[in-house]
């Protein structure tokens, strides 16, 4: 499983911002905002999807 950690830094921030998205990382093992499955399952509230170094690239792209 791809997580957030393996991407180059900004390849994810610079995906969402494409489609008028924006990517709030999250510190790791803090509660992730907006998250319907929890930790470490990406959220997303408004335009902010968020996430942390372990959520895995699907969730992010799943929220988005």
């Amino acid at each position: 499983m791809l997580l957030l950690a393996d991407l180059a830094p900004g390849t994810a921030s610079a995906l969402l911002h494409r489609h008028g998205l924006n990517l709030h990382l999250v510190a790791d093992a803090a509660t992730i905002p907006g998250s319907y499955w929890g930790e470490p399952e990406a959220g997303i509230i408004g335009p902010t999807v968020y996430a942390r170094a372990d959520t895995p690239v699907h969730s992010l792209l799943h929220e988005a």
